[in-house]
């Protein structure tokens, strides 16, 4: 799966392409039930499809690390 919003800074943590945001403050956000409209509102340089592709992401990757 190819994720264009998605690239690797400078020490290889992904984050959102011309943004410094990991990949990893989304995943936290979300599963504090923070909802999309509250991640813009902390990051308003975010889109929709920023955040979903971040999470889609995330997904991709603890699914190809995964045993099962």
């Amino acid at each position: 799966m190819s994720f264009s919003r998605i690239v690797r800074n400078a020490k290889g943590i992904p984050c959102i392409r011309n943004t410094n945001i990991p990949v990893t403050a989304i995943v936290q956000m979300a599963t504090s039930r923070i909802t999309v409209p509250g991640i813009r509102a902390k990051y308003p340089e975010l889109s929709e499809e920023d955040i979903y592709e971040a999470l889609a992401f995330a997904t991709d990757a603890l699914l190809r690390n995964s045993d099962d």
